[in-house]
């Protein structure tokens, strides 16, 4: 099966695709682009697009951080994969390419943490990846809400013939090949 993850936070592109070929074509069309997403705490007050150019503008003009250190460190979050046996923490990272400043380090982790709950402490790649995802082509948001969201995957499910229920323990799950030889 898929689990798909139905948080008030953001989503990357890819999303677009995947409501569309495991749900439905109303929800996949209801997931758009922010254009404008705005931080503000007492590190910084930043706007941005939130993809990789926006995300170098603001590093290198509002950070002052040399364009050769954040191309590197974009282009190293774009090598990473989950095969490599890479044992750094996101912490590590960081002070690999941005040494000394937990303003940038706010910056770069903040809205990860609110989409995976990454921390500093966790393995780089939790971060890499899923920030790398966001800065290909910025974040999405479903608009309409979570109820709606909520509503509209629950008619999904029952239209498939799923038996929707809450709060109850799951001691089995069933799966029958249909007649195309699929689940």
């Amino acid at each position: 099966g898929h689990a798909f993850d139905i948080s008030l936070h953001g989503f990357p592109h890819g999303m677009i695709k995947s409501t569309r070929r495991y749900w439905t074509k109303d929800i996949s069309d209801r997931i758009h682009q922010l254009k404008d997403v705005r931080f503000i705490n007492p590190d910084f007050d930043v706007r941005t697009t939130f993809d990789r150019a926006d995300f170098t503008r603001i590093l290198i003009e509002q950070f002052k951080v040399p364009a050769e250190t954040v191309e590197g460190f974009f282009a190293h979050l774009r090598a990473m994969n989950y095969y490599d046996d890479d044992k750094r923490t996101t912490r590590q990272l960081f002070d690999e390419f941005f040494p000394g400043r937990p303003d940038i380090q706010r910056l770069l982790l903040e809205p990860i943490a609110y989409a995976n709950g990454s921390t500093l402490d966790d393995p780089a790649i939790t971060f890499g990846i899923v920030f790398s995802n966001f800065m290909s082509k910025g974040v999405f948001i479903f608009q309409g809400g979570t109820d709606l969201l909520i509503q509209l995957m629950t008619a999904e499910l029952k239209a498939n013939g799923v038996d929707v229920r809450r709060n109850v323990l799951v001691e089995k799950v069933v799966t029958e090949r249909d007649a195309a030889g699929g689940r």
